[in-house]
């Protein structure tokens, strides 16, 4: 923790001043939504590795497009709520 010092020290200002409680509801609602498409994407990303364990090109194939349509779901979303940022971290797999 940093101390206070008045004069030297600001208060941030919020990130969205005039936010109304049904925005933020709506926004929660919104990055519900993102973190949804994030798991979607792992979730392919983890049946694309075990498609390729096996060896199977046509679920390899259907598992790339899958996972290309997800995240140009994620994409056209960020891209229309300007207050969500793209993690690419959140949708890696972990092994």
């Amino acid at each position: 923790m940093t101390p206070f010092i008045d004069g030297v020290n600001t208060v941030p200002e919020k990130p969205f001043p005039d936010l109304t409680p049904e925005q933020a509801i709506k926004n929660g609602q919104v990055q519900a939504k993102q973190r949804n498409y994030e798991r979607a994407i792992r979730q392919a990303k983890k049946q694309l590795a075990m498609a390729k364990r096996l060896g199977d090109e046509q679920g390899i194939n259907r598992f790339n497009q899958l996972i290309k349509g997800r995240q140009a779901r994620l994409r056209q979303l960020i891209k229309d709520n300007d207050f969500l940022t793209r993690d690419y971290s959140r949708e890696q797999i972990r092994s």
